[in-house]
């Protein structure tokens, strides 16, 4: 099955419609709803599976792989959170790469490469607590700096919009 076109995963990057912070919530918990349980079916066999489209050749990631990606951007979001909750700081509206300077293709292939050889469940385990760790640096920022004229900031993708995009990827991985 070919990878997905990016006109195809753009919108659900786009961020979504919001009008307060507990709207932004219902968004961030329900992608993470329909992940976290797409994920607690899964044995270690089946976090070692391939996702076609992500990595190349021998590097293709594997359902752990792509967990462990998701986790690293929730923390990379979690610690633009951490700085906008400073208030003496000026509100963002970039991705978390653009704000933290980094070139999100080089942080990609380090991650990978750092943590290759991870035992799978590891991964589950970061993946459930870099979701609390974002949740707890974002309850500590103020509304004006999570919402941008009814949108979530951009650098709140890694919590709305990429893990959306990558569950695409893992459910393609198994033929749902």
């Amino acid at each position: 099955m070919p990878p997905p076109r990016l006109a195809d995963i753009l919108p659900a990057y786009r961020p979504p419609l919001v009008r307060d912070r507990a709207g932004l919530m219902a968004v961030i918990d329900a992608t993470w709803d329909e992940l976290d349980g797409f994920v607690r079916g899964l044995d270690e066999t089946a976090l070692l599976t391939r996702v076609p489209g992500l990595g190349e050749g021998a590097d293709t990631w594997a359902v752990k792989d792509v967990l462990t990606h998701i986790a690293a951007w929730k923390r990379n979001a979690a610690e633009v959170a951490r700085r906008q909750a400073d208030a003496r700081t000026r509100p963002v509206n970039g991705f978390p790469g653009q704000v933290l300077g980094f070139r999100t293709d080089a942080f990609n292939a380090d991650l990978i490469t750092r943590t290759r050889d991870r035992p799978a469940r590891e991964a589950v385990v970061d993946h459930r607590a870099a979701h609390r760790e974002a949740l707890g640096a974002l309850a500590e920022v103020a509304d004006n700096r999570l919402l941008s004229r009814g949108r979530s900031r951009l650098w709140l993708t890694p919590m709305i919009g990429h893990p959306a995009v990558h569950l695409v990827d893992l459910r393609r991985s198994f033929g749902r």
